[in-house]
């Protein structure tokens, strides 16, 4: 995975943008992109939310809460892709129906899950 696009370099941020607005735009359902990212801003994992899988740790995270989030969010999917936990850095994006960039904090339930990942030291997430 490169984050080269015609020969230039993008950024992270940029990137996860363009995936996002890869994805199928469905009422009702938001478009989240998230990379795991190691030392040198290479991409180790990605994903977007899906809204038919489900995971344990969500169901937990969200039920310690006092929630009911069961669909995985694009941030639990990146991260259990780093199966070795090499990822030091996690981005997170949202577009609109527009392809326009949203705002993108992960939810109490997404922190709650970042607590187990330790080897994450920074977020970043679109404005």
């Amino acid at each position: 995975m490169s984050l080269v696009d015609c020969g230039k370099m993008m950024s992270s941020l940029e990137y996860a943008l363009n995936k996002a607005r890869e994805l199928p735009y469905k009422r009702g359902e938001q478009r989240h992109y998230a990379l795991v990212l190691d030392k040198k801003d290479r991409v180790i994992s990605e994903a977007a939310n899906s809204y038919i899988r489900t995971h344990t740790a969500m169901y937990k995270a969200s039920r310690k809460l006092g929630l009911v989030k069961d669909y995985c969010h694009s941030e639990l999917l990146a991260l259990i892709k780093d199966r070795d936990r090499r990822g030091v850095k996690l981005v997170v994006v949202r577009v609109n129906s527009k392809g326009e960039a949203c705002y993108s904090e992960p939810c109490l339930v997404c922190k709650e899950i970042l607590k187990n990942f330790n080897n994450i030291k920074s977020v970043e997430f679109s404005l």
